[in-house]
């Protein structure tokens, strides 16, 4: 009887133990990291591309994209139908991941991924023709666009450093 009486305070040792390091693994954070890229198209439109990625154990577990698009000269009614139809049919397999704000000078793409989703960044260019054009290059294996997927394996400075290798700026 006294043997068992002495196991009681090891017993109560060992699970107060475990519940520490169960919250202390619940209590880990996922590092958001933040990049944006800013580029001026012959002084008439300008784009702009914000990233906002949760990484947890060097994964990426989700991105939140937002790409505006602004014209500072007034463009044609068929010169903005165009390039609302190539956004359109860009972001097409996204589906519902997609939201679209379009305004008389101002064209605001919103995507958010939590699956694992390929994502085409700095993919979007103008021609300087007239009338404007928007050239989208939707080839994943293309060295002219960064793809990424929610899944891959990135720390957070592989992953800033591959960013800020195509001109974003991070933190």
């Amino acid at each position: 009887m006294n043997t068992r009486r002495s196991m009681k305070l090891p017993i109560i040792f060992v699970f107060i133990f475990l519940i520490v390091i169960v919250s202390f693994f619940s209590s880990i954070k996922q590092k958001e990291i933040t990049c944006k890229k800013e580029v001026d198209y012959f002084s008439k439109i300008q784009l702009k591309e914000y990233i906002v990625s949760n990484i947890e154990r060097k994964k990426i577990k989700s991105m939140n994209i937002v790409k505006n698009i602004s014209f500072m000269e007034k463009l044609s009614r068929k010169e903005m139908d165009q390039i609302i139809e190539k956004i359109h049919r860009t972001h097409n397999y996204l589906g519902k991941k997609v939201k679209y704000t379009f305004g008389e000078d101002k064209i605001v793409i919103k995507i958010n991924v939590s699956s694992n989703e390929v994502v085409l960044l700095d993919n979007i260019r103008f021609s300087e023709k007239k009338p404007v054009e928007i050239v989208v290059n939707t080839n994943t294996k293309s060295s002219d666009v960064l793809s990424l997927k929610v899944g891959d394996s990135y720390s957070e400075g592989e992953y800033m450093k591959r960013l800020k290798n195509r001109g974003y700026r991070c933190q």
